[in-house]
């Protein structure tokens, strides 16, 4: 008994570490996300500092009010996400150690819990976007079984390229990686903000800044899951070099969500199907090399 309990307790510290780490990383990664296009303009952008400020003051509203139950399943969708996903490994030998175990970290349920927690916040106005992103979570969920039949969720992907790592698995994971990023279906802050302004949707000024917080959660939540599909193979690093590979893993997906912006092909259906179609063929001649 006592043994047990050791394991969950154990399991619950890795689980928090990863957790507590990616919501200090969450304000940097999507402020990046947020200002670079917008610096290539010229227009003036919020400060890192700001941003920081505005996540120290929900978790502030949070802890003496709590939140109404839309934001608050948004809020704990977001955090099921930073944990499921495979993360870092702050705690030297605990590497296999996880609150959750490895199905969670399956593309499509990952996915659609995300676009759950967009869709909590914003019901209406983002509905067709969220729809359309099911179609790519799909065919990438069902790249992966072609590609490797019997392997589930990300952390099967992991071990089976540890194991064959020139297998077409690898090149269906970065379409899937990039036809997500190309996707793209959540809200940027300041489509929130003028929507939430116009329509007069959250009439208090507490509301609209709790729920650009979460739109920033569930920004970076899908940031990670392109990132783990991108960079499919991690290493068995534990502490402080895990936490760079994260970091490291974040700022590529950062810069190839970027680059996509920047160049115009946000949502792009045709290059979607490229994606997609290009990944089959990957996974198919994996399939008859092997």
């Amino acid at each position: 008994m006592s043994h047990q309990v050791i394991e969950v307790l154990q399991e619950g510290a890795v689980s928090f570490c990863q957790l507590v780490i990616l919501c200090l990383l969450t304000p940097f990664f999507t402020w990046a996300l947020e200002v670079s296009p917008v610096l290539l303009s010229g227009r003036t952008v919020p400060r890192l500092g700001q941003i920081y400020r505005q996540f120290i003051s929900f978790f502030r509203h949070v802890m003496r009010q709590g939140l109404p139950p839309a934001e608050g399943v948004s809020f704990s969708l977001a955090m099921i996400v930073f944990i499921a996903l495979p993360g870092c490994v702050v705690i030297p030998g605990l590497g296999d150690m996880m609150l959750f175990p490895g199905p969670l970290g399956d593309i499509l349920l990952v996915g659609g819990i995300l676009l759950w927690g967009g869709f909590c916040l914003m019901p209406a106005f983002f509905l067709g976007r969220y729809v359309g992103a099911i179609v790519p979570l799909c065919m990438a969920e069902a790249l992966l079984v072609l590609a490797a039949p019997g392997v589930y969720g990300l952390s099967g992907i992991h071990t089976v390229l540890r194991l064959l790592p020139g297998s077409g698995l690898a090149g269906a994971s970065i379409c899937c990686a990039l036809a997500l990023a190309v996707s793209s279906p959540l809200p940027t802050v300041s489509e929130l903000t003028e929507l939430m302004m116009s329509y007069r949707y959250v009439p208090t000024r507490d509301g609209r800044d709790c729920r650009r917080v979460l739109v920033r959660f569930l920004q970076m939540g899908w940031l990670l899951l392109v990132a783990d599909l991108l960079f499919p193979v991690l290493s068995d690093s534990d502490g402080w070099a895990s936490i760079v590979e994260l970091v490291i893993r974040l700022a590529c997906a950062l810069f190839v969500t970027v680059l996509l912006r920047l160049i115009g092909v946000e949502r792009h259906v045709r290059l979607i199907a490229l994606l997609i179609g290009l990944g089959f063929l990957i996974a198919l001649a994996g399939r008859f090399a092997t």
